[in-house]
């Protein structure tokens, strides 16, 4: 039986959110990797140093995506996945003003923590939203962006890196958030909350372990 992916225009205006949530996390990280030597020749800091901007993104990226449950939970979705997204814009606004090396680590943290919590939360809002009966289809609908977003960023990054300043795309990701906040934010269902109470020996020891 074939399913239908009809959506209404407050679905619609959803799924763009959804879409936007998660290609944004995947076009920065494959960006950076291409603008690595543009950042290290303007801040001053060597090759070797620098790629601790990718590093300590992923590390965040991880630590986000063990306290998401928490924050989901606690808070509920629609608080959980504005904050995140959020947290993931001042981080790239913080990070395109960077002035050296410490800046630029500290600031990327911040940023790779948003997008640890936005992943996950980003596919519970679609899976409650949409249920067990139209997810694969929206899943895929999802995927698609999704998938070609990690190939497309070293395009856009080598032509920012040669044409332009390598600032520029930490500060694309202005608009793009505040579009997914304005298509998100009244249509992302606000479940119920319930406490949850987090191992920290866990996470700790999960944490250390990756680092």
């Amino acid at each position: 039986m074939k399913q239908s992916i009809d959506l209404t225009t407050a679905e619609r205006k959803l799924v763009f959110a959804m879409t936007l949530s998660s290609i944004l996390p995947l076009l920065d990280s494959s960006i950076v990797n291409v603008i690595l030597s543009s950042i290290s020749n303007d801040i001053n800091t060597s090759y070797a140093y620098i790629q601790w901007a990718v590093t300590v993104y992923m590390l965040a990226c991880a630590a986000g995506i063990l306290l998401s449950p928490y924050i989901h939970e606690n808070f509920g979705l629609k608080k959980a996945w504005i904050c995140s997204i959020f947290v993931f814009l001042v981080g790239s606004i913080l990070v395109g003003f960077s002035f050296n090396l410490a800046s630029l680590i500290l600031f990327r943290c911040l940023q790779g923590f948003g997008a640890g919590i936005l992943i996950p939360i980003t596919q519970s809002t679609i899976a409650i939203y949409f249920g067990k009966e139209r997810l694969k289809p929206i899943m895929a609908l999802i995927a698609i962006p999704s998938v070609f977003a990690p190939a497309l960023g070293p395009i856009f990054g080598a032509v920012i890196s040669e044409q332009l300043n390598w600032r520029i795309a930490f500060f694309i990701n202005m608009p793009l958030v505040l579009v997914a906040f304005f298509c998100g934010r009244t249509t992302i269902p606000d479940n119920k909350t319930s406490k949850y109470n987090m191992n920290i020996y866990v996470f700790m020891t999960f944490l250390i372990a990756l680092i």
